[in-house]
Order: structure tokens, then C-alpha cells, then sequence
């Protein structure tokens, strides 16, 4: 429905793809469904969940200090 290249990722369709999904709908329909259906038990998965996996992984992959958190501003 919303396929062209200036329509939004996650467009809200009962907005008619003029506004994005909110982040409490993306969770709420669709991350934590998701981490039920892979058999995750006993965590709570929220928006401060990417905060630390993008932070880990940067470090991980040697990004230096200054450039992770201008990543996470």
C-alpha cells in the first residue's frame, strides 16, 4: 500500500500513511508478539532495550566512545 520511496517505514494506516506508527502501537502489536513467538521469557523489551543493544554492539564492533554516543546523541 504505502511502497514509494517518500512513504514513511512504519506508516499508520488508519492515518492513511501521512503519520508514522506510534512507538507504544510497534511494541504493543508487534516486538513483544514477536519476542513471545521466539520463546523469550522474563524481559521486558521497550524502546531503552535498542538504546543498549545499539550501544553494546558499536562497542563491540570497535566503534570508539565519542562516536557511539554521537549515535545515541
Amino acid at each position: 500500500m504505502f511502497n514509494q520511496d517518500e512513504d514513511l517505514l512504519l506508516p499508520s494506516i488508519r492515518l492513511n500513511g501521512q503519520k508514522p506508527l506510534s512507538p507504544d502501537m510497534i511494541l504493543r502489536d508487534y516486538l513483544r508478539p514477536t519476542v513471545v513467538r521466539a520463546g523469550i521469557t522474563g524481559k521486558i523489551i521497550g524502546g531503552h532495550s535498542f538504546r543498549h543493544s545499539l550501544a553494546t554492539n558499536a562497542r563491540t564492533m570497535g566503534e570508539d566512545l565519542k562516536s557511539t554516543q554521537a549515535l545515541m546523541r
